[in-house]
Formats: C-alpha cells, sequence, structure tokens
C-alpha cells in the first residue's frame, strides 16, 4: 500500500469492506505495493505504514486474518522491523503466538532478524518465548544461528530454554557454532547449554566448529573443557576435523588440550594423514611436534600421510614428512608407493622431493611390477620422464607383461617421449611377453612416426611365421 490515509477513508466511506481482500483496481489506490487478494491491514503493516494501520484499526479490522503463507499483519510488522506498528498492533490485541506456515512465531521473526525493540515489545506482553516450529525451532535456536546477542540475552532473560533440543537434536549452541562468532557461543555457554550435546548425526558443538573452521568459537568451547576426545561416527574427532580444515590455532589449543593424535575416525583415518592429504603443512608440523606417528596409517586404504600427501600434490608437507623419517618405499593396499602416486598423478615437484630425500627410483609394485618410469611413458609425462631419467631411472626393467618404457610409449602413441628414450638409449629391439617389440606395438596402433623414429634408431621388426599350409 501506498499508505494514502485519505483514499482508504474515502474507500472505507464508499463501502469497501476493511476485512475483505483488497483486489486490483476495484479498491485499492493506483500506486498499491500490497499483492492483489491481500488484506489492507497485512499489508500496511508490512510496509510500516503506521498511520493508514491505525485508521484500519479504527475501522475494525481483524487483526488474526492471515495472508497465504499464514502470516499475520503482526508477523509481517516483526519480520519488517516496523516498532511501532509492532506496538499499535499489540496494544490493539493481536494474538502473539499464532505461527505461520512455517511454524513461525512473530517473536521467532523479530528474533531471526535481531529486531531487539520488538523481540522486548512482544516478550514485555508475554509472548511465549520458547514456542516452536513443527521442527522444533525456538526464538532461541534462531537467534543463536543467526549470532544476534542482544536477542540471545533477552531471550535468556525471559527464560528461554537454553536446552532445547529440534527434532535434528540441534541445541541453540550448535546453532551458533555455525557462524564465526565466539560471543553467542559465550553467552548460551554461560547460560548452562550442555557442551557435550550432538546432533542426530552425532555432530557436537565443538565438532561443527572444527570442521567449519571457526577457530574464535572453537577456542572458546575447548576453554570451556568442550570433550576434545569425542569420537562421531563418520565423522571422526574435533582433532580429526581440525585437520580437515587446516585452521592451525584449532589444532594448536586440541593439541594443548591433550587431544589423542592418533585417534580419527571410526574407520581408522589418522589425523595426520588427512592434514597431509589436504597440504595443510602447519598443521601437520604441529602434529608432529606432539609426536604423532608419521607411519599412522589410514585404515581402509592403508595409506600412510607421506602416501596421501604425495597424491594429492603437496610437495611442501612431503618434504616435511621426509625430514620427520617418514618411510619411503612403503605402499598402501593397493600396492602403490609414493613416489608412483606422484607420477601417475603428475606432482614432478613431489616426485623431485621424494628422490631428493632417497626414494627407490625402480621401485616396482608387487603386483604388475610397474615402475614410475613405466607410468610416466604410459602417461606421456615428458617433464616426470626427464626428471626420473637424470635421477638415473633405468629403461630396462619391464612390468608383468613384459613391457618396459619404450613399449608402452610406442603404443600409447607419445612420440615427445619415444624420442627422449631413444636420445636416452632405450634399447629398441627389446621384446615383451609376446614376442611384440616396441615397433610391432606402434605398427599395429597405427603410429607412423613413431614407426619411422623407431626404424631409424635401428628397430627390427620381429619376424611373423606364417603357419603351415594345411
Amino acid at each position: 500500500m501506498n499508505g494514502s490515509v485519505d483514499v482508504v477513508k474515502t474507500l472505507l466511506k464508499a463501502g469497501a469492506s476493511v476485512n475483505a481482500t483488497w483486489l486490483g483496481t476495484t479498491a485499492l489506490p493506483e500506486s498499491s505495493t500490497m499483492p492483489s487478494g491481500e488484506f489492507a491491514l497485512i499489508g500496511a503493516a508490512q510496509n510500516g505504514h503506521l498511520e493508514l494501520v491505525k485508521l484500519l484499526l479504527s475501522a475494525d479490522a481483524r487483526l488474526d486474518l492471515t495472508s497465504a503463507l499464514g502470516e499475520t499483519a503482526l508477523h509481517r510488522a516483526s519480520g519488517n522491523g516496523h516498532e511501532l506498528v509492532v506496538h499499535a498492533l499489540i496494544e490493539a490485541g493481536a494474538p502473539l503466538n499464532l505461527r505461520k506456515s512455517d511454524g513461525f512465531t512473530a517473536l521467532n521473526q523479530a528474533s531471526e532478524k535481531g529486531y531487539v525493540p520488538i523481540v522486548h515489545a512482544l516478550l514485555a506482553k508475554r509472548a511465549e518465548v520458547d514456542l516452536a516450529t513443527d521442527s522444533g525451532q525456538t526464538p532461541l535456536s534462531t537467534a543463536a544461528g543467526k549470532a544476534h546477542v542482544p536477542v540471545i540475552r533477552m531471550l535468556l532473560e525471559a527464560n528461554a530454554n537454553v536446552s532445547n533440543r529440534q527434532s535434528c537434536g540441534q541445541s541453540p549452541l550448535i546453532s551458533a557454532c555455525f557462524q564465526d562468532d565466539a560471543e553467542p557461543v559465550r553467552v548460551l555457554v554461560e547460560a548452562g547449554s550442555a557442551l557435550e550435546h550432538a546432533n542426530n548425526a552425532g555432530w557436537t558443538a565443538l565438532l561443527i566448529a572444527c570442521h567449519a573452521g571457526r577457530a574464535a568459537v572453537a577456542l572458546c568451547l575447548i576453554e570451556a573443557s568442550a570433550a576434545v576426545n569425542v569420537q562421531a561416527p563418520q565423522v571422526g574427532t574435533p582433532l580429526f576435523m581440525a585437520c580437515q580444515s587446516g585452521v592451525a590455532a584449532i589444532v594448536h589449543a586440541l593439541l594443548q588440550a591433550r587431544a589423542p593424535t592418533d585417534l580419527g575416525t571410526a574407520d581408522e583415518r589418522a589425523p595426520i594423514t588427512q592434514a597431509a592429504s589436504n597440504g595443510h603443512a602447519e598443521a601437520v608440523d604441529l602434529l608432529l611436534e606432539a609426536h604423532a606417528s608419521v607411519e599412522e596409517r589410514n585404515g581402509p586404504s592403508g595409506h600412510t600421510a607421506l602416501i596421501c600427501a604425495s597424491a594429492t600434490g603437496h610437495a611442501a608437507v612431503v618434504g616435511r614428512l621426509c625430514r620427520a623419517g617418514a618411510a619411503l618405499d612403503v605402499c598402501g593396499s593397493d600396492h602403490v608407493h609414493a613416489l608412483a602416486f606422484a607420477t601417475i598423478y603428475q606432482h614432478a615437484d613431489v616426485a623431485a622431493a621424494l628422490l631428493k630425500y632417497g626414494a627407490t627410483i625402480d621401485l616396482a609394485k608387487p603386483d604388475d611390477g610397474m615402475t614410475a618410469l613405466h607410468y610416466a611413458a604410459y602417461l606421456g609425462s615428458e617433464r616426470l620422464l626427464r626428471l626420473l631419467l637424470a635421477a638415473s631411472a633405468s629403461m630396462q626393467p619391464t612390468n608383468s607383461a613384459g613391457s618396459n618404457a619404450l613399449m608402452m610409449a610406442s603404443q600409447r602413441g607419445h612420440t615427445l617421449i619415444v624420442e627422449v628414450l631413444l636420445n636416452a638409449g632405450a634399447d629398441v629391439n627389446a621384446a615383451d611377453g609376446n614376442g611384440d617389440h616396441s615397433i610391432s606395438l606402434a605398427r599395429r596402433a597405427g603410429h607412423t612416426e613413431i614407426v619411422r623414429m623407431l626404424q631409424q634408431a635401428g628397430a627390427i621388426e620381429p619376424q611373423i611365421e606364417e603357419a603351415p599350409a594345411a
């Protein structure tokens, strides 16, 4: 509505019903912003038109009429911060505790937006402080989730239930931990919030703060003696979550509070492997200083922190772990060692770090005989191939099928790789387990340029024996 009191007076005198929906041009001023089919009082309250609200109330506008979403005039005024309109509606006897379609009362509306004077006005008239939505969300939970500290204090002074749990198990304290503000958390803890309450998925307030990287919140909870060794199903411990988010201040505080460095998830993923996988070098340093085992393995894969960092390409972490004495050549359950992973995912800087600290360059996978050089040739990674050859990788080893690096590159059509291997002195006439040479593999795959290169390097195509005539 445009708030024209004189126009509305004229319409009312002409017989317009104050409690009918005011439809289009039949009753509304041309510049009205009120949705077609809306009740006049609701529209006036939404837009904060105090004089118009008073006029409509004097014409006996009903206070309990609702919009299509179940909103009363008080809902609209409360949710839009119109304090004077709220006072007028309350004084006229507006019902305080009606819930709209999402379950919010006027108090919940005002709490969500942080409108302190309106919250105060509603509480002063005894609005129900703990009236919740169907999912159990009270005004306190709403205010906590938005970090509206003055509203939180006001609701607590009105004896709001600090231990209320929503249907998902979430308490006001847990709601507050999603925000990067420690003050709401501190206020709720001082009011007696249970630190160890968990939602239905097993997440405590501290777990959420650690996972979200909310340092101020996490430190506040740790200072309040929240348990640091809780292990939630499918989630892990606070330290594991902190190593995932990588906030060093949280990791440090947890370790100072004696969080166990070897306790991670239920499936035995460790904090140090999580930090390494995500490249959080400071977290890795803090864990090592706290004597976390550098050889801790992930339960599902058997990967060490070094393998994890190598596979994900975090060279700085790889260097730290190597200097801490990490075993360089161990494998997980997949039989892949750190150098192989670095080559497969083409992390040349990681491969260089591993070689610098003494990784065995020609180490083969026990199940298929593949070496790092094999992977570089097969994948066509020139940079890694040159790096490995410069570090004296042998071109002679074969995999379980009898193929060497030159054969793999020839069959895959990696012309530049073939050139580098030939210049390094690769044997052009070696045969695989089927008797194939590099040149026959290249010809069969249609790589004519590689066939020419191999011929120039002295390759001799194996003779194919013809089957005797029947």
